[in-house]
């Protein structure tokens, strides 16, 4: 339920403080430079500047395949780009958080150099 209508689900709200804390989402009441609303799709402690996403390394394939912590109820995205100028990233893979730490591969063979991003969702 989102009774404010801030796009951040209520439960999350009270969770961390109430639904009066966030102000539509565009608060940053930690003052960590993530917008409420962000917080809130990261699955991030939106009083904890020190709490956020952030990628924990390469997985040991012979793959590029960045590893990070998940959070249930989020879906994580592998995104690519061969050319950062022209700024086309497309869809690699993607899967939904388990709570724990993973990794997304990539498992088309890369031939020159690619720019890497994990994008997160909350469906």
């Amino acid at each position: 339920a989102d009774r404010d209508r801030d796009e951040i689900a209520d439960v999350w709200e009270e969770r961390h403080g109430g639904t009066g804390l966030f102000g539509g989402g565009t608060n940053d009441c930690d003052h960590d430079g993530a917008t409420d609303w962000e917080e809130y799709v990261l699955d991030s402690a939106p009083t904890n500047s020190g709490a956020h996403f952030e990628l924990a390394g390469l997985a040991p394939t012979n793959r590029p395949a960045p590893e990070f912590a998940t959070s249930t109820g989020r879906v994580y995205s592998l995104k690519a780009c061969g050319d950062l100028v022209a700024g086309e990233w497309t869809s690699v893979t993607s899967r939904p958080g388990t709570g724990a730490a993973m990794s997304l591969e990539d498992p088309t063979p890369v031939n020159g150099s690619r720019a890497y991003r994990v994008e997160v969702s909350a469906p």
